[in-house]
């Protein structure tokens, strides 16, 4: 006879069993726990690109040259255009997003009867003239002209630009004699002061440039 306590041994013995039944078996019931997939590796930030090679031809007829070294926002420019058989006048450059002539910085140089200029400018909304307020501040300014090449060279304080990073829209422009203002001071206007060497002639347009991050310059 079965005694009391050696049934509830069995019946538990058997409850046991029956939770277990199928663990560690290899009847082809085992539940398998996948885990889950490794998360992708981020993408790796594209390169900087390359700095542009200097001097740049700015224009497709290489008539206008940029040369520059840098310190961080401290820039030291070279602009060299030739007139060709236009008569020189002035010269400019800038910068702004797309390369339009809306919200930029710029910097022009021409010479007049009291002495050489080189100024830096900014304007806002598109095609307004260029004026002082705002503009950045210039050092160690030159004009040259030898023949049909006129040379401009200064160093610029060119902070928020943000220009040694990236790439960069630098526009040009040039003008004959009949478009040079008379001082250095005198507020530009769009009908005295306009580029009237533009369309075929060539010395208007812009053009993406790499500055890139240089340490040459001691300001």
């Amino acid at each position: 006879m079965v005694s009391a306590q050696n049934l509830a041994t069995a019946l538990a013995f058997g409850a046991l069993a029956g939770v277990l039944q199928g663990c560690g078996s290899s009847d082809g019931n085992t539940t398998t726990t996948t885990p889950p997939p490794a998360p992708s590796p981020s993408p790796s930030p594209s390169p900087s690109p390359s700095p542009s090679e200097k001097p740049v031809p700015l224009d497709d007829n290489k008539m206008i040259m940029l040369d520059w070294s840098n310190d961080g926002d401290i820039f030291n420019f070279t602009l060299v255009v030739d007139f060709a058989n236009n008569t020189p006048g002035w010269i400019g450059m800038g910068f702004s997003l797309d390369g339009n002539m809306a919200n930029g910085t710029y910097i022009m140089g021409y010479t007049t009867p009291d002495g050489d200029c080189v100024r830096g400018l900014t304007n806002d909304k598109k095609g307004s003239p260029p004026v002082d307020t705002g503009a950045p501040e210039l050092s160690k300014q030159s004009v040259t002209l030898e023949g049909s090449k006129l040379t401009i060279q200064t160093t610029a304080n060119l902070t928020g630009l943000d220009l040694s990073t990236g790439e960069h829209q630098v526009m040009y422009a040039a003008g004959s004699d009949a478009t040079v203002p008379k001082s250095c001071k005198e507020p530009l206007s769009e009908k005295a002061n306009h580029h009237d060497l533009g369309g075929d002639k060539g010395y208007v347009g812009h053009k993406a440039i790499t500055f890139g991050a240089e340490n040459h310059i001691t300001v």
